[in-house]
């Protein structure tokens, strides 16, 4: 997703950084994040409206892109956190 999102920002492409394909991704963040944990899921689905109110603005606007690599990064550190819980 974040390839997807510099592909749209910074290279101005939007077949690789076509829109939809960031719907199925974050559809499927979101999807998968409930077989982890509860806190995963809940950044996954901060993500998910990070993404409703941004992506139509990525390819332009560079806090758009910075909100949403940051909701993507807030996803993996409550990844990382939970494998790190299963120890």
């Amino acid at each position: 997703m974040q390839q997807l999102i510099y592909a749209a920002h910074y290279d101005q492409d939007m077949v690789a950084g076509n829109p939809r394909t960031g719907w199925v991704k974050v559809g499927l963040i979101v999807d998968l994040s409930a077989l982890i944990s509860e806190p995963v899921s809940a950044k996954a689905l901060q993500l998910k409206k990070t993404w409703a109110a941004n992506w139509g603005n990525m390819q332009s606007s560079r806090q758009a892109t910075d909100l949403l690599v940051n909701g993507i990064d807030a996803v993996r550190v409550e990844i990382k956190q939970s494998l790190k819980n299963l120890e």
